[in-house]
């Protein structure tokens, strides 16, 4: 029996030192997940700290920050386009007022009930050039001549 008694105490230490390399893993899981919380907010708060920065301090900014405003500029007017190009395709136009997207030709916003600006019609010039048709040259028919009776 002696045999059985070795297993059983080999059987008992393994299982606790699993039960411990577990429980190992799981605390380093869980602190893991803390740090990747904590950069997750610190990341989040430089954006925030970098858009108070370009909305609100933009005019004293120095010259190797304003360089990157004007980056910032332009790719706001570029993504202003690309929306308006997507609007255009779906026929629709941004509410003013909270920004949904309502229907072309809608009179009120179904998000806000704000009373949406009259579609502006984009009138195009077109000068149509006078278009000069040469007649052609008409040619008779052959008259056949019928004899006399």
């Amino acid at each position: 029996m002696d045999f059985f008694s070795k297993l059983g105490d080999k059987i008992s230490s393994t299982s606790k030192d699993v039960a411990k390399k577990a429980k190992e893993v799981a605390e380093v899981a869980n602190l893991s997940s803390q740090v990747s919380t904590k950069e997750s907010t610190i990341k989040s708060t430089y954006v925030e700290i970098g858009k108070y920065v370009y909305e609100n301090l933009k005019e004293d900014a120095p010259a190797e920050i304003a360089e990157k405003f004007a980056t910032i500029d332009g790719l706001m007017a570029e993504i202003a386009e690309l929306k308006k190009s997507i609007q255009d395709l779906k026929g629709v136009q941004a509410c003013p007022n909270c920004g949904k997207d309502v229907e072309a030709g809608a009179a009120f916003c179904p998000g806000c009930g704000n009373k949406m600006p009259e579609p502006v019609v984009e009138e195009v010039a077109t000068e149509e050039a006078p278009v000069e048709v040469e007649a052609a040259p008409v040619e008779e028919a052959p008259v056949e001549e019928t004899p006399a009776e």
